[in-house]
C-alpha cells in the first residue's frame, strides 16, 4: 500500500476584531467530493488548498473563492437565490487571494450544518503568509450565524494557525485540527520547482543564436519582473537583462532573448539541437549551475545515461536520465555523446537515486515554430568525435546563470 504523509493544520485563536449576526449563509450548488478533487487535480493548486478532515467532525474542500458558478445565498433557511447559473451556463472566475472552506461531511455535534454550506472564508493580507478568516458559527436560534473574524499565520512548517470560537456564547474556546486527505503529499514527486521557489530564483540557461536568444524552463520565469543572465562571453560580473519573447506553460520552456545596451554579440555556437528521439542506453552530460549560493558560480558537469524515454508518473514529453541535478539545474541543456542538445532539465525525483527529468529538445521546436520571426539556430556541430573534456570546455562559454526576481 502506497504511504502517505499526512499534513496537519493546526487551528489557534489570535485576534478577534468584530461579531456581527447574519440572517443568511452560502452553500455551493451540487458540490461534491469528487467535483472537488478534479478541481484539485487539474488546477494549480496553493499549499493551503485540499480536502481536510477536522477534529470536530467536519469534512472540508479549502478551494480558491469562485466568482459565477454554482454558488448559491440561502435566506433565512427557507429560500435560495441562485447566484450565476451552473458552470455550464457561465464561466467562472477564481480569486487569487480569497478561498471558500466548504463542508464534504459533517460528523460533528451541530446537525446544522449539511454539506455544500460555506464554514468560512479565508482571505490573504498584505503580509505574506497572513490571512483573515471569516468563521462561521450557528447560535442555535432563528437559523442565524454569527461571523468571527480571525486572524492567522501560514508558517514555514505548512501549518496554518488561527482559532475559532466554536461556543462563543460561554466564551470557551477549542482548538482544532486538521488533517490533510487529498491531493496526497507525495515525497517522490518532482520538487525541484518547490525549492527554487522558496529562495531566490536561479538556473541555468542556454544559447541557441550569436544574437542573444536562449532558452530556460518556464516555472523559473513564470510572473518574473526582472530577468539577469550572468556569464555571457565568460562576464560573470555584469549581468545582462532579458525578456521572455515566448513560454510554453505546458511543457515548462522559455525563450527569452537578452535585452541590454551593453550586449554584443554571442560567439558561434559548436552545439546543435537535435530533432529526433534519444534512445534509452544513450550515453548523455549535463552542464548547469545548481546551488550557486553554496557551489559556487563555476559550471557544473553531471553525466549518466537515458534511463527511461518517459518521465514522471509516464509523461510523454520528457526523458528519465542517470544524471545527478540539483535546484539551479533547472534550464540547463542535456547532451548527447556527441555533443547533441537532446534535453532541457525541468525536474528530479526526490524519492528516487539519480532519476532527473529533461523535456525533450522536440518541444522546443514546437515552441520555435510558434514565432512570428525567425531565428538562425545552429547547424554545425563542432563537438563530435572530441572528448568529454573538450566538449565541455567548449560549450560551458554558452551556458549561463539565469536570475529571476
Amino acid at each position: 500500500m502506497k504511504a502517505r504523509i499526512l499534513i496537519f493544520l493546526c487551528l489557534v485563536v489570535t485576534n478577534i476584531h468584530a461579531q456581527k449576526v447574519v440572517h443568511f449563509y452560502y452553500y455551493v450548488d451540487y458540490y461534491t467530493e469528487n467535483e472537488a478533487k478534479k478541481y484539485f487535480n487539474s488546477n494549480s493548486i496553493d499549499p493551503i488548498e485540499g480536502i481536510w478532515q477536522s477534529t470536530d467532525g467536519f469534512k472540508y474542500s479549502i478551494e480558491k473563492q469562485q466568482i459565477g458558478g454554482t454558488s448559491s445565498l440561502q435566506i433565512g433557511g427557507t429560500s435560495s437565490l441562485q447566484i450565476g447559473g451552473t458552470s455550464s451556463q457561465m464561466n467562472s472566475v477564481r480569486l487569487s487571494n480569497k478561498y471558500r472552506v466548504i463542508i464534504l461531511d459533517n460528523n460533528s455535534i451541530n446537525s446544522f450544518w449539511e454539506k455544500t454550506y460555506i464554514k468560512a472564508y479565508i482571505e490573504k493580507t498584505v503580509i505574506d503568509n497572513v490571512f483573515n478568516i471569516e468563521y462561521y458559527v450557528h447560535n442555535g436560534f432563528n437559523n442565524q450565524l454569527t461571523i468571527q473574524s480571525t486572524i492567522g499565520t501560514l508558517e514555514e512548517n505548512s501549518l496554518l494557525t488561527f482559532r475559532v470560537l466554536k461556543n462563543y456564547y460561554n466564551g470557551y474556546s477549542e482548538k482544532i485540527s486538521l488533517i490533510k486527505l487529498f491531493p496526497e503529499y507525495d515525497n517522490k514527486s518532482p520538487n525541484i520547482k518547490d525549492i527554487e521557489k522558496k529562495q531566490k530564483i536561479t538556473g541555468t540557461c542556454f544559447a541557441i543564436s550569436s544574437d542573444g536568444y536562449l532558452v530556460t524552463n518556464y516555472h523559473l520565469v513564470e510572473n518574473s519582473t526582472e530577468i539577469k543572465i550572468k556569464g555571457v562571453n565568460g562576464d560573470f560580473l555584469k549581468p545582462l537583462s532579458a525578456k521572455v519573447i515566448l513560454s510554453d506553460k505546458n511543457n515548462d520552456l522559455a525563450l527569452l532573448k537578452i535585452d541590454d545596451y551593453f550586449f554584443t554579440s554571442i560567439a558561434s555556437i559548436p552545439y546543435i539541437i537535435k530533432s529526433t528521439p534519444s534512445n534509452v542506453g544513450e550515453n548523455i552530460f549535463v552542464l548547469g549551475y545548481p546551488l550557486t549560493a553554496t557551489m559556487g558560480e563555476e559550471i557544473k558537469l553531471t553525466n549518466g545515461i537515458i534511463s527511461s524515454k518517459s518521465g514522471f508518473q509516464r509523461d510523454i514529453t520528457s526523458y528519465q536520465m542517470t544524471a545527478p541535478i540539483q535546484p539551479g539545474n533547472s534550464g540547463a541543456p542535456m547532451f548527447d555523446k556527441d555533443g547533441n542538445i537532446v534535453g532541457i532539465v525541468n525536474a528530479k525525483h526526490v524519492g528516487a537515486e539519480n532519476a532527473g527529468y529533461a523535456v525533450k529538445t522536440s518541444y522546443f521546436f514546437n515552441l520555435i515554430d510558434a514565432l512570428p520571426t525567425t531565428i538562425e539556430l545552429p547547424t554545425v556541430n563542432t563537438l563530435k568525435g572530441k572528448t568529454l573534456s573538450s566538449q565541455v570546455e567548449l560549450a560551458n562559454k554558452f551556458v549561463y546563470i539565469i536570475e529571476v526576481n
